[in-house]
């Protein structure tokens, strides 16, 4: 367990800004650096681990590095790992920029043992932002308020 007493293959609690909760799981770990998968639907609860087992990466609602603020801080709840976890089932992807002042793309590969280690990265084709999950440390907050607009 690292300082944030969870690790690669926990399942969290993320609590709504309205009500309710979504989940995710916590992909890739280094420390404060996470790269994890969020899904729907909202529940009016904080969820049982058993009811999770179904859950694949292609149901995520949201996918990205985030901070571990929210787990550190306590609002967001870590509902345990099921034994059978393996990270191969759930991959770091590359993730997609789309730099505003150049008007470039890039495709960022991160090392999958690392989530803020850069490998590579390409200039991509205009359109590939809509191609994959986007690339960016998101707060604890900035995830609360996504997920919350994504499932209300």
């Amino acid at each position: 367990m690292t300082a944030l007493d969870c690790a690669e293959g926990d399942w969290i609690a993320v609590p709504l800004r309205s009500d309710g909760y979504a989940v995710g799981i916590i992909a890739r770990m280094k420390e404060m650096q996470i790269f994890g998968y969020f899904f729907g639907p909202k529940r009016d609860a904080v969820p049982e681990l058993d009811e999770l087992s179904g859950l694949r990466p292609d149901d995520a609602v949201l996918v990205g590095a985030f901070g571990g603020l929210g787990l550190k801080k306590g609002k967001w709840a870590v509902l345990g790992r099921f034994d059978n976890w393996d990270r191969a089932d759930w991959a770091f992807p590359p993730l997609v920029r789309y730099e505003e002042l150049t008007g470039q793309t890039y495709r960022v590969t991160y090392d999958d043992n690392d989530p803020g280690k850069v490998l590579h990265q390409e200039v991509v084709e205009p359109g590939a932002a809509e191609q994959g999950p986007r690339d960016g440390l998101m707060g604890h907050g900035f995830v609360e308020l996504k997920l919350t607009k994504l499932l209300d």
